[in-house]
Parts: structure tokens; C-alpha cells; sequence
């Protein structure tokens, strides 16, 4: 077929506009253009149908009497949520509710019961049971002064769906016009998730999420009888280290922050410093809150690190519940502790140096050892021995810790000014180093 060229003049500034258009690849635009209009149109009918040919889930008896100055004439509910359960929704045109057993489909939120104060969570609204669905539309009512709603996402259940996220009124506490409708003739029957909400928990107290005007339709706009059960959050303020929520720090806490360690991309109260990862400064935060409310600061020193997970295990031992899960969480301390351990035995430099009259001399052991301490004069001369028995490997660095030197001879005589060297004997490794006191 000979190629057509529409070629069209037209005047201006700058002179002539010379414009080619390909009629057929113009005709094949144009056709998919109004292809997916028609369905987008298609999907608004639908919709449109399916909300005349059923009848409001709201009745007088279930949500309240309507106060026109609130919502813009929308019914207001004069309690929440109904209970905790299942509620079915009317179709019968005549305002009575649904036998809940006529009902195989029904509508959940995610198992969220309580959040923390100040926190941003993720709703889901879930489909389960039996359905045939091509499309749904559903009102969503929430308490704006604990739960205002920051936004909504299209779920998973309709993969090619026209979907409108409706219009969210943080001053009512209302977000109305949520749908959606299948783009093509088909239905879907797998359960899967509509949408999610993503709430601000701004106030502690009792937050509901509550649906409304909700319907869901077949291919042929039938409405498909349904059950709803809406939701109570709790908005609670309780420090990071209470990981359960019981209203203690203590093991069990440091158990479940154990379980998880090393894992990213961790959003729940096991990431107890909000850095999304599980590592030891989490288990620190833990520990460190036993019997306390508050977050006390968090410890850097090896030593400190060390002496902590010893810690922590000796208590878990004394608690053990002998549960799989907690064994997981002690042997993660564990591998922990041995990470923490020093790869090779070593004396370190004398703190402070020069010194008067007293210094601390730190070191490490990589394994247990029994720990000898000897103090030499310039000439060689043996000034002091300082036996410290056998040790345990690990840090020995802190002056709770490091051996200290008063500076005085084995008799009790303050020594003079000057260089002394200092020798540690620990197992089959020994060591000197340089020190000076200056009066």
C-alpha cells in the first residue's frame, strides 16, 4: 500500500509550518486511545450500576440518626464498630440484615490491635471467602483526632482494574468514593487484598476504622452478599525496649529482638533504635532498660559489649521457658558473645602514660588464661608482680577491669621517676611494654 502523506500549511511567525501525518498510524492511535476510554467509560457504568441496583449497607438501626451539617448530609455512626465481629451487609432492598451464614464473603482488616504513639502503619483491607468479583465501591470512616489517614493504594485483587481513590476529609474523618472495576469480562474468585490505608497514630486512646456504603458486584452488576468487620486500634506510648508491650523490660524483650538479628528492612518493635536493621546496638537498648522506662545511651566499647551478652545469657539461662524459639534467641547471644571475643591475646599501652602516681594496664585475651602482671625497672630489676589468677578470655580494659599499678615496690616503697617496663605472662603468650612516671 502506497504510503499517504497529508501535508498542510499553515502561516506564522517564522514563515511556514510544514506538518506530515501518517493517516494509518494516526487511525491506529487514535483507535487504541478510544479503546481504553470506552473501557474506563465501560468501568464507570459498571460502577454506576452497581451502586443503584443495591441498596446502602447503613440502616437507621445500625449506624444512628443523620445529621445533615456533618459530611455533607452522610449519616453519622453513633458508635464505631459493632462489637469486634462480623457484620453482614443488607442487598435485600429492604434494610434487614443478611443471615451472617448466607454471607461466604467477607471483608477484614489486617490483625492490627495496637501501634505506638507518633508511628505511621499500613492497613490492609482484605477479600476472603467466596466471590465472584468484577468490581467493589466502599465509603471508610475513621477517627481523624487518633487515626488521620495520610493515603491510599490500590490492591492486588483486581490486576486490571479502573481505580478511584476517592477523597480523603481529615476534619470529618471520612473518605468517600473508593472503587474499583475489572477492565475486562472476567471476574476473580482468589482471595487478595483491595487496598491499603496508611494511618498517623497522632494521639493515644482508641482510633476505629469503620466501612461504609459498601458493595461488591458480579459481572452482570449483581451485588454479592457480603460480611464486614471493622477495627479498634490502640494508640499506646511504651519505650522501645518493651518489645512485647507487657509494661516490663526484661529477657523475654531481648529474646525476641535476638531472634531477628541481622535481618533489614525491619519495621516492627524488634527494630528498637528505628534504624530498620537488627544488630547488637538494639539488643543494647533492650538490656540496658531492665527495670527502666527510658532509653539510657548506647554502649560502643567491646568490653562493655562483652560483658552484657554475658550477661544476658546467664539470665536467660535462670528463665529458660525451653520454648524453640527462645533457644533460637539465646543461641543468637551466644554467637553474638563469640563475635565479640578477641582474635588474638595482646597488652595494651598504660593509661594514663606519663603517669603519677598510679596508671591501669589493660589487654585482651584471646583464650583463658591464668594472667601474671611483672613491673621491671630501667636496670632489669623486678619492682612488682602483679598476679591476677586465672581469667576468663575476653577485654580486660576499663578500670574496673585492667590490672592496676599504685606505684609502689613489692615492699610498699614508691618508686622514682623514670622509665619501667611492664610484662604480661598469659598462658604461653608474653609481652612487654614501655611506661614512665614523672613526679
Amino acid at each position: 500500500m502506497r504510503k499517504q502523506i497529508w501535508n498542510s500549511k499553515y502561516g506564522g511567525i517564522g514563515g511556514q509550518i510544514k506538518t506530515d501525518v501518517h493517516l494509518p498510524g494516526l487511525i491506529s492511535q487514535l483507535v487504541k486511545k478510544s479503546k481504553i476510554i470506552l473501557l474506563g467509560v465501560a468501568a464507570m457504568a459498571f460502577l454506576a450500576t452497581l451502586s443503584s441496583t443495591v441498596v446502602s449497607a447503613k440502616t437507621q438501626a445500625d449506624i444512628g440518626p443523620v445529621d445533615e451539617g456533618d459530611r455533607g448530609g452522610r449519616p453519622v455512626p453513633e458508635r464505631p464498630i459493632d462489637d469486634g465481629g462480623l457484620r453482614p451487609i443488607p442487598v435485600d432492598g429492604g434494610g434487614k440484615g443478611l443471615n451472617e451464614s448466607l454471607s461466604k464473603a467477607r471483608l477484614v482488616f489486617s490483625d492490627i490491635n495496637t501501634v505506638d504513639l507518633d508511628t505511621t502503619f499500613s492497613l490492609h483491607l482484605m477479600l476472603e471467602g467466596e466471590f465472584k468479583l468484577a468490581g467493589w465501591q466502599t465509603d471508610i470512616a475513621y477517627d481523624p483526632q487518633v487515626l488521620p489517614l495520610l493515603s491510599v493504594a490500590e490492591g492486588n485483587i483486581l490486576p486490571n482494574a479502573f481505580f478511584q481513590a476517592g477523597e480523603i476529609d481529615n476534619q470529618t474523618g471520612y473518605l468517600k468514593g473508593l472503587n474499583s472495576a475489572t477492565l475486562n469480562l472476567g471476574t476473580v474468585s482468589k482471595p487478595g487484598k483491595l487496598l491499603t490505608l496508611t494511618f498517623k497514630a497522632i494521639k493515644e486512646g482508641q482510633g476505629f476504622v469503620r466501612l461504609d456504603n459498601t458493595h461488591l458486584g458480579d459481572a452482570q452488576a449483581e451485588s454479592i452478599p457480603i460480611s464486614v468487620k471493622d477495627i479498634l486500634i490502640t494508640v499506646i506510648s511504651v519505650p522501645a525496649s518493651d518489645v512485647n508491650m507487657d509494661g516490663i523490660t526484661n529477657i523475654f524483650d531481648l529474646i525476641l529482638v535476638a531472634q531477628k538479628f541481622g535481618e533489614k528492612n525491619v519495621t516492627d518493635r524488634t527494630d528498637t533504635n528505628g534504624d530498620q536493621i537488627i544488630d547488637i546496638f538494639d539488643l543494647i537498648l533492650v538490656a540496658q532498660c531492665f527495670g527502666q522506662a527510658a532509653a539510657p545511651s548506647v554502649v560502643n566499647q567491646p568490653e562493655s559489649m562483652s560483658q552484657l551478652v554475658k550477661g544476658w545469657i546467664q539470665l536467660s539461662q535462670k528463665v529458660d521457658d525451653k520454648s524453640a524459639e527462645f533457644q533460637q534467641g539465646v543461641m543468637v547471644l551466644k554467637n553474638i558473645l563469640a563475635s565479640l571475643q578477641p582474635v588474638q591475646t595482646t597488652l595494651l599501652a598504660n593509661y594514663p602514660n606519663p603517669f603519677n602516681p598510679e596508671t591501669w594496664i589493660p589487654y585482651q585475651l584471646a583464650e583463658s588464661a591464668a594472667v601474671r602482671i611483672s613491673i621491671y625497672d630501667a636496670t632489669g630489676h623486678l619492682v612488682q608482680e602483679l598476679d591476677q589468677g586465672f581469667q576468663a578470655n575476653g577485654y580486660y580494659l576499663g578500670r574496673d577491669r585492667a590490672v592496676h599499678w599504685d606505684g609502689k615496690t613489692n615492699s610498699g616503697e614508691n618508686v622514682s621517676s623514670g622509665t619501667y617496663f611492664y610484662r604480661i605472662q598469659a598462658g604461653q603468650h608474653s609481652q612487654t611494654r614501655k611506661m614512665v612516671i614523672l613526679k
